[in-house]
């Protein structure tokens, strides 16, 4: 499940005091720009193989659900992946449908996933001699 934002530089928006603690300064200095560079996920989505959960809420103001939805569709290049948006979440699954809707997902795409493994290794070990 992702629960990360897709470019660091959108934290400048949310956090400002991630900039300062974590990545070492204001975001247009170049050691901090550097930092955003080497470990902000757009950058590493062609390493991805394992298949994502995306979950966002609309009225999270620490994760815009647009970053939510550009990161599913970087993802969806290379890997299968789920996007899940509540209209009436913020950060965390709180209200009882959304906390159902959220166990359904994530035990929905782990069920696949797994289904998608297991096959993959039976023909692997069926074309095996």
């Amino acid at each position: 499940m992702v629960d990360s934002l897709l470019k660091c530089s959108s934290l400048i928006i949310v956090q400002r005091s991630t900039f300062n603690h974590e990545l070492g300064g204001q975001p247009w200095k170049n050691n901090t720009r550097e930092l955003t560079k080497k470990f902000g996920p757009l950058n590493h989505t062609h390493k991805r193989f394992t298949p994502e959960l995306i979950v966002r809420g609309s009225k999270d103001h620490r994760l815009p659900e647009t970053d939510g939805i550009a990161a599913f569709h970087a993802l969806q290049k290379r890997v299968p992946g789920h996007l899940v948006i509540f209209l009436n979440g913020d950060h965390w699954v709180l209200n009882r449908g959304n906390s159902l809707k959220w166990h359904y997902e994530v035990f929905r795409c782990s069920t696949s996933s797994l289904e998608k493994i297991t096959q993959t290794r039976n023909v692997q070990t069926s074309a095996t001699p």
